[in-house]
């Protein structure tokens, strides 16, 4: 058996032990980051006062200033959450698309200005280390704790509104009527579920879909 023979038995096996499957263009993928409200009711803290642990090239300052029990969690995204994100994305495309990207913001940042530039500089930076098209890949952005259920940060909804001026390709979903704990920052089980279908009823009219998803 010559040399060339060889190595091309040698492909052929490797290629066959390997559990390679294409990639399924009808499963849907659908990245999520944000605050507390996005992980769910958590506690609040006064450090806890940004988004800027997902700007790639800025959390490193950041978490020089980070209190103790918020590195345990840093820690848990391998010291770098936006990284994690980005690494976990690249796997899960191997598999299927990425369809959209759902943020929700808890009590931090409440009143920032600059809130919207700040989720473009995450946005952008996904679109590109993910090579997505933003035409094709929209941002759905949740409310916080709504004024007529006595939101605490309720304020903060006046600059979600503005996203899509910063970000054409977004989406405001409301939080009101959405029922909330008794920290008036963080909704409750009832309401997270709410949310969640009015997430999803908003992405399906994106895409084309005429659906009533029932709350």
């Amino acid at each position: 058996m010559n040399l060339k023979l060889r190595i091309f038995i040698a492909s052929v096996l490797l290629l066959l032990s390997m559990n390679t499957f294409p990639q399924d263009r009808k499963f849907y993928i659908f990245l999520c980051f944000g605050q507390s409200n996005m992980e769910g009711a958590g506690r609040a803290e006064a450090q806890d006062s940004v988004v800027e642990l997902f700007d790639k090239d800025n959390y490193q300052s950041y978490i020089t200033t980070a209190p103790s029990w918020m590195l345990n969690m840093i820690r848990e995204y391998d010291g770098n959450p936006y990284g994690r994100l980005v690494e976990m994305a690249k796997l899960a495309q191997k598999d299927g698309v990425i369809k959209g990207i759902l943020l929700h913001q808890g009590e931090s940042n409440t009143n920032d200005t600059l809130w919207t530039k700040k989720v473009k500089v995450v946005y952008d930076n996904l679109m590109e280390d993910l090579d997505l098209n933003p035409r094709k890949v929209p941002l759905l952005a949740g409310e916080v704790v709504h004024a007529d259920q006595g939101g605490v940060c309720a304020s903060m909804n006046s600059i979600i509104a503005t996203l899509p001026r910063t970000i054409p390709n977004s989406y405001v979903i409301s939080s009101s009527g959405c029922p909330d704990g008794r920290d008036n920052l963080h909704f409750n089980a009832e309401g997270y579920r709410k949310l969640g279908k009015r997430y999803a009823a908003k992405m399906l009219s994106i895409m084309g879909y005429n659906i009533t998803i029932p709350e």
